[in-house]
């Protein structure tokens, strides 16, 4: 499996927030990460995903994200994934 960028994003202050990704096929399976942007310190978290199938079919993964330090200052961050299909 290779690893492909797909994101990058910001949580701010003691926030935790939910990021999706749509339009991947079914018959992929995907595993998700995250790791602090280039230059960027802190402890970040991806605690959980889910998924729901779109009327087209497609999966959309939810990326729930958060923190693992309180008040800790803003974080960039980067989301990645590896799929391989079956």
């Amino acid at each position: 499996m290779s690893v492909h960028y797909h994101f990058t994003a910001t949580l701010d202050g003691n926030i935790d927030n939910t990021w999706f990704a749509w339009g991947f096929p079914r018959n992929w399976f995907v595993n998700w990460s995250i790791r602090p942007s280039a230059g960027q310190a802190g402890n970040i978290l991806l605690r959980s995903v889910e998924t729901s199938i779109g009327s087209n079919g497609t999966i959309t993964y939810w990326l729930s994200i958060s923190k693992t330090k309180a008040n800790q200052r803003a974080i960039t961050f980067d989301g990645f994934y590896q799929w391989e299909e079956f």
